[in-house]
């Protein structure tokens, strides 16, 4: 019990208790009965109106205990709560009827036939695409619960318990907390409006145990409507969090800042921003994530982010120095996918000289399936991206070309899945109401692959702009290189009216394009219209005093080099290459002041026909 009223406890100047808290300074063991399927996906789709699930695995669930069934659209907040009344194996009837579509969609059939040679369909047996909402279970047994009080309703005021795994030492004695917790409701817990990882107000938070907080474990465990952070590392090392269920987080729902944790297995229903869900805070534009993962070592393997509000995945990425890039047997980020959301994977990167990712599946996500802006180069290997305003935005950073620093950096984007349209898409006349003013209109031509920008610095990511856009000059050198991939279905949707392009420019970025060349690539029901969608120069960059017509007109310097023609269609597999409309004529007006007058007569304005006829590239036939 207790409320924002009572006093905070203070055990030391790192170690804050505060009120309606378990402190834990020594071992906590909670034990519940477990079930034997903590999550599983709906087989067939559930729609508004609709009191039956039909479930792909067998349930042990029982009447009255209550389920959370995933978003299937761009609205996180479309998941549901309901109430069990029987469960006969497969199918869960509910108490009361759902308010929103459920929907099972193939993206990829699997029956598609198309051109060229693609990925190794890795993703599913049948070569299809299934992606399906999400169903955990959350009540248990044993319950951790924050209560009402008279002066408080938990709903609006967002106070509830928590529980501290902490350490501390006074005098020679040294107390380190341990934590043993499986199949344990937590139900109203986390203290909204505490942000601070010094006074972390988590559901559970593990904190400054550094390796004496090993072994600890939380699993086959549910969080029913959180109010911050779920489950938290905070330098407490070697934690597993595995087959839990969490619903509703505000600010990231599982955070890790420490090393050699495992999360393994874990769905993640609903993580919220503080901007939107507090307002009367009056918080910046944040970009909380359902996994924020930093520190190395961590094994982060086959968890769920099934509906956030901005990021799915914050992940340093592994190693590719020494042995390539890691793949399905050696790595440590793999299987995991993220859905519904604003953007599926932000890669943070290493600082190493080669950074690696790979094993994930994105779709539904509004901005990004995968962003990066990092200063290493980049492997992208078995990813599978559906559906979205863009489905790879791979960005590199450093060094500074005004110096005329070289670094020879490259993305790749291997053996992978794009998927552009698909017929069940919802449509949206506007972008959702959770998405901040950097978001891309609803009209917005979507890509499948946006062209690399390597830069000076990194992007801002942050509220302020979209992420891809390119506030510095470019790096000199620099290079994309797309192997084995397969894109399908791009095309002008039907319902929707949106066009969706494989592989186009970066609309913000002002300066050259560095070069993408494609391999092996694989094209099912791609019109030949939707292969490239290469945005002219924007007018309003034009400054007399700077570019000019030089690096202003950047968007006309973009080279898509087809290795082996499969991209383009070219005949007996002969090497094909896409530039832009760079016919775009050249008007005087837009030289420089001292550039528009003869050099014998200062006094004599140019004219621009008395130089040269034809301006610019002209397209025609060939002479």
């Amino acid at each position: 019990k207790g409320n924002r009223r009572t006093p905070d406890l203070v055990v030391s100047r790192s170690m804050i208790l505060g009120s309606k808290v378990i402190g834990v300074f020594g071992q906590l063991h909670l034990f519940g009965t477990p079930h034997n399927v903590m999550w599983t996906h709906l087989s067939q789709s559930a729609m508004a109106g609709d009191t039956r699930l039909r479930l792909v695995s067998n349930v042990d669930w029982q009447a009255g205990q209550e389920i959370v069934i995933a978003s299937s659209s761009y609205i996180p907040a479309e998941a549901e709560i309901r109430v069990i009344v029987l469960v006969s194996g497969k199918e869960v009837t509910l108490q009361e009827p759902l308010q929103y579509d459920h929907v099972v969609d193939d993206f990829l059939t699997g029956t598609e036939t198309g051109t060229g040679n693609g990925a190794s369909r890795w993703w599913h047996s049948d070569g299809g695409l299934h992606v399906a909402p999400q169903v955990g279970i959350l009540s248990h047994n044993v319950k951790v619960v924050g209560t009402e009080d008279i002066y408080d309703s938990i709903a609006v005021h967002e106070f509830g318990c928590r529980v501290l795994v902490g350490y501390y030492r006074r005098g020679r004695s040294e107390y380190t907390g341990r934590a043993f917790v499986d199949s344990v409701q937590f139900h109203h817990c986390g203290q909204g409006g505490f942000f601070s990882t010094r006074d972390p107000r988590y559901v559970v938070a593990f904190k400054n145990g550094a390796n004496g907080a090993a072994g600890s474990y939380i699993r086959r465990s549910s969080v029913h409507t959180g109010f911050n952070t779920a489950f938290g590392t905070l330098a407490s090392n070697e934690v597993e969090l595995s087959d839990n269920v969490v619903y509703r987080s505000v600010d990231s729902m599982f955070r890790l800042s420490s090393i050699n944790c495992v999360v393994e297995r874990n769905l993640g229903v609903l993580t919220r921003s503080i901007q939107v869900a507090r307002p009367a805070d009056n918080h910046a534009v944040d970009f909380p994530a359902t996994y924020e993962i930093s520190g190395s070592g961590h094994v982060i393997k086959d968890n769920v982010a099934a509906g956030f509000e901005r990021v799915g995945f914050y992940y340093p990425g592994e190693s590719c120095v020494a042995e390539g890039a890691p793949d399905s047997t050696t790595a440590k980020f793999w299987g995991n996918s993220a859905h519904c959301g604003m953007m599926g994977l932000v890669v943070m990167g290493l600082r190493e000289s080669c950074t690696a990712v790979g094993g994930f599946v994105a779709s539904r996500q509004w901005e990004y399936g995968i962003f990066s802006s990092i200063a290493s180069s980049l492997v992208v290997r078995q990813v599978a991206v559906a559906v979205g305003h863009t489905g790879l935005c791979l960005n590199a950073f450093g060094p500074d070309p005004v110096k005329h620093l070289v670094g020879y950096k490259w993305v790749k984007v291997e053996d992978s899945l794009i998927v552009g349209s698909t017929e069940k898409e919802p449509c949206f006349s506007s972008k959702p109401q959770h998405c901040p003013s950097i978001c891309a209109a609803a009209s917005s031509p979507k890509l499948g692959i946006m062209m690399a920008s390597f830069a000076k610095k990194r992007s801002k990511m942050d509220g302020t702009a979209p992420w891809h856009k390119v506030k510095s000059y470019l790096a000199i050198a620099g290079q994309v290189n797309v192997t084995s991939v397969t894109f399908a279905r791009f095309k002008s949707h039907q319902t929707c009216q949106h066009s969706s392009f494989v592989v186009g420019n970066n609309k913000l970025s002002p300066d050259a394009m560095h070069p993408n060349y494609f391999k092996d690539t694989g094209l099912l029901e791609v019109d030949a219209t939707r292969i490239t969608h290469l945005w002219p120069p924007n007018p309003a960059w034009i400054v007399q005093e700077d570019c000019v017509d030089m690096d202003c007109d950047g968007p006309k310097h973009s080279l898509i080099n087809d290795i082996d023609g499969l991209l383009v269609g070219t005949t007996s597999g002969k090497r094909g290459s896409i530039i832009p409309e760079a016919e775009i004529r050249f008007d005087i007006s837009r030289l420089p002041e001292a550039m528009r007058y003869s050099d014998r007569d200062p006094t004599t304005r140019l004219n621009a026909n008395d130089i040269v006829e034809h301006r610019g590239i002209a397209r025609g036939k060939p002479r």
